[in-house]
């Protein structure tokens, strides 16, 4: 596992697992969202931390992770899928009432290389943070909104530091927030391992 630095900049690549279909469920009177969410997420948390990155942040339906190399993002995107799949297979054989299938609840992976940044912040609640922003971040987020379904989606960057090996595909565009022109992405191919 790389070290991330304590303050300052560093490259890497930069990956946001989101998920799609989390904001109708939060409005429902679904119980225990909370408990679902950790257990949709996980998979992937483990899956980044044996593939050498890290997690660095959590927000609501989401987690933030940082990897390291090309093939440790491949890897960890392909694990996340084959875990969704089988979270599909547990939650349609099992008795439990938890809308779980392809059609309301899938997972978006936005993934960007590029320089990163690192501060400190601190809450009386959290205690001292380590926060990371940069252009990678705000690319991959702005990338998780395109397509549909279960995705891995793969900024210009990222797909030039090595994920191009894994995408069959030529570059789709996307329309970014007001005053920012459209973002260039890719779709990382992991065979017929998503369930859409």
């Amino acid at each position: 596992m790389n070290t991330l630095p304590q303050q300052g900049t560093f490259s890497a690549f930069a990956m946001i697992v989101d998920i799609n279909g989390f904001a109708k469920l939060a409005l429902s009177d679904f119980q225990d969202i909370a408990q679902f969410t950790s257990e949709v997420l996980i998979g992937g948390v483990y899956s980044v931390e044996k593939n050498g990155g890290q997690v660095v942040g959590f927000m609501g339906d989401a987690f933030f992770a940082i990897l390291h190399t090309p093939e440790n993002v491949f890897q960890c995107c392909s694990e996340i899928a084959k875990d969704m799949a089988g979270q599909y297979e547990y939650f349609s054989s099992s008795n439990e009432l938890i809308p779980m299938s392809p059609d309301n609840i899938g997972l978006k992976i936005g993934v960007e290389y590029g320089q990163l940044d690192t501060a400190w912040i601190y809450s009386k609640f959290l205690g001292v943070q380590q926060v990371f922003t940069g252009k990678a971040v705000t690319y991959a987020s702005r990338i998780l909104t395109a397509g549909a379904g279960n995705r891995c989606i793969i900024g210009p960057n990222a797909y030039e530091q090595g994920l191009k090996q894994w995408i069959p595909g030529s570059s789709l565009n996307v329309k970014g927030k007001k005053g920012e022109g459209e973002y260039k992405f890719y779709v990382l191919d992991l065979g017929d391992v998503w369930t859409n």
